[in-house]
């Protein structure tokens, strides 16, 4: 018999029904979605002021992200619900407007909040005391300098305030001090500036009894220094220094100076005269006293030296005194005439002009008369060199297709090929016994100054210079040769023994110094120098955006006053 159970089989049903519907349910896809933040910054104020390295975003506390002071970004995955957004990295002179952090309510898939930043000027300020002691304090103050520049007048014993200095580290000193007055410990301070905070700097300053020097100077001799010397007067050790103007024959007094020893050099002076003193000469300076000293300057008969004025077809010879006075021309030909050289007796002057179309010798009479053609070769022919007993020239010439030295007869006569080799041979200088001649040359594939025997034998390296060493010069003495070392963007003249040995840099500070050229009593060098970005080459003449001057050293690099010539002015030449 069947007997029916209608409750069991409603069960199953049920049961069934539930187990259809799980994976129903697991597919539901209308519960709440992550959301995002789009979070936009937007900074004010000058470019300077603003936080140069951006700021840092954080929702909720959870980990920052990067974000520049104008610009845009997106935080994803999101979970619905109320966050908090910050924005921190925020610098001290820049502040946020409204709340910070912005609360929002991540409801949908993308929500916006934004955040604006002002920034005012990110400065400082410097609190400045002066405190003065001693005698004779300063009448008139000091003032403050602040990176290099005046900021503020300071009384001697007072305060000032600097304000508006913009955030970072600077040098403050104080400066307008009279000679009798100096600042206790160092003058140079150093202060770091930060946003809204005032640094105080204090200097002591301590004044004594000033003393003073009176300068006389006495010159004797011929041919005077119409325009006067410049005198330096330093305290040793000092940094800076005092100068002075003062006549040939005259006073000058100096005042307001701190007692100690000083130092006294001549400048200005002209190649003729010589200072008849220790140079520099030192002086004692007492508190509240004033010490004369008298300078010695002696003037010998100023010498001729020849000299180029102008470039190109323009390029003359010119003569001048030693003083600076009677600078007068003496070529006036079509074409360039330039590289002069004194005959022995200075009573002519070889030189090298292209006026007939190709550069040769010429030479002339010292007042530019009987000019007369050496050489008469259809390549170039120049930087002519005077053999000591005046029988002979040295010269470059280019007529066997490669620049070499050659001599010949004072009249042109018999040329005699001295060197053979690929590389350049040039700037041909007498020894002054006639019997070596130095050059320079790049053989070997490197530059330096060489000398031969006067026939071309014997021949020896004296200097090693990638660059190049140019225009050897023997001293009178026969025991040294200046030439002109070529350098990076700049030459100076050195000097060397004539055994390679002893090389010395003689112009420091010197522009361009070339072409040197000793006095017959060699006690100085005759050069061009040249304010250039890039240093000369082989012809001086050609070289440059600048004028260049003619200017004379003493034979341990001590400056002359430079020769009042036309300029361009080169290729200086001593008469014996």
């Amino acid at each position: 018999m069947h007997i029916h159970h209608p409750s069991r089989h409603n069960h199953f049903t049920a049961v069934l029904l539930v187990l259809a519907m799980l994976p129903v349910a697991c597919d539901d896809s209308t519960g709440p979605q992550p959301g995002a933040i789009g979070v936009s910054v937007l900074t004010a104020g000058d470019t300077i002021d603003r936080d140069h390295d951006g700021y840092s975003l954080s929702v909720d506390g959870g980990p920052p992200q990067a974000v520049s002071v104008n610009s845009s970004l997106t935080i994803a995955n999101i979970p619905p619900g109320s966050h908090l957004v910050r924005l921190d990295g925020v610098a001290a002179n820049c502040s946020v407007s409204g709340t910070n952090p912005r609360s929002v309510e991540v409801v949908a898939n993308f929500v916006a909040v934004s955040f604006s930043v002002s920034c005012i000027p990110n400065t400082g300020s410097i609190h400045v005391s002066t405190a003065t002691s001693g005698p004779d304090p300063d009448p008139d103050g000091y003032f403050v300098t602040v990176g290099g520049v005046s900021k503020a007048e300071m009384p001697a014993n007072g305060t000032a305030s600097i304000s508006d200095v913009r955030e970072g580290t600077y040098p403050v000193t104080l400066a307008g001090l009279s000679g009798n007055c100096v600042v206790d410990g160092a003058n140079l301070r150093t202060v770091t500036i930060t946003f809204g905070a005032t640094v105080e700097v204090a200097f002591a300053i301590r004044c004594v009894a000033p003393g003073g020097l009176r300068v006389t100077t006495a010159t004797t001799g011929v041919d005077l220094d119409a325009s006067g010397y410049t005198v330096d007067i330093r305290l040793q050790g000092a940094s800076s220094a005092t100068r002075a103007t003062v006549s040939s024959n005259g006073t000058v007094t100096i005042s307001g100076l701190l007692p100690g020893d000083y130092l006294l050099t001549l400048f200005d002076v002209t190649p003729n005269c010589q200072a008849v003193m220790p140079s520099p000469r030192v002086a004692a300076v007492a508190a509240g006293s004033e010490t004369s000293v008298t300078l010695d300057v002696r003037c010998d008969a100023a010498r001729q030296l020849a000299f180029v004025v102008g470039t190109g077809l323009n390029a003359e010879i010119y003569v001048i005194a030693s003083n600076g006075v009677g600078a007068s021309r003496i070529t006036a030909h079509w074409g360039s005439d330039a590289d002069p050289s004194w005959s022995p007796d200075g009573s002519r002057i070889a030189f090298a002009s292209d006026r007939d179309m190709n550069l040769e010798i010429y030479v002339m009479n010292a007042n530019g008369e009987s000019q007369t053609r050496l050489t008469n070769i259809p390549a170039a022919d120049y930087r002519p060199a005077w053999s000591p007993d005046g029988a002979r020239i040295a010269f470059v010439s280019e007529r066997d297709g490669n620049a070499e030295v050659y001599v010949m007869n004072a009249d042109g006569a018999s040329p005699v090929r001295l060197t053979s080799n690929i590389a350049r041979d040039s700037d041909p200088a007498w020894s002054p016994d006639g019997s070596r001649i130095a050059f320079s040359s790049d053989r070997e594939g490197i530059g330096g100054i060489w000398v031969m025997n006067a026939d071309g034998s014997g021949l020896t390296r004296l200097t090693v210079n990638s660059m190049g060493d140019l225009q050897p010069a023997w001293s009178p003495d026969g025991t040294r040769i200046a030439f002109s070392r070529k350098r990076i963007n700049n030459s100076d003249i050195f000097i060397v023994n004539t055994d390679g040995s002893g090389l010395t840099q003689l112009t420091k500070g010197i522009d361009n110094a070339a072409d040197p050229a000793w006095s017959p009593d060699g006690l100085r060098i005759a050069l061009n120098a040249m304010a250039s970005p890039t240093p000369c080459g082989w012809y001086d003449y050609d070289c440059g955006p600048s004028d260049p001057y003619i200017l004379v050293v003493s034979a341990d690099g001590i400056p002359y006053s430079s020769l009042t010539t036309p300029l361009p002015a080169f290729n200086p030449a001593w008469r014996p």
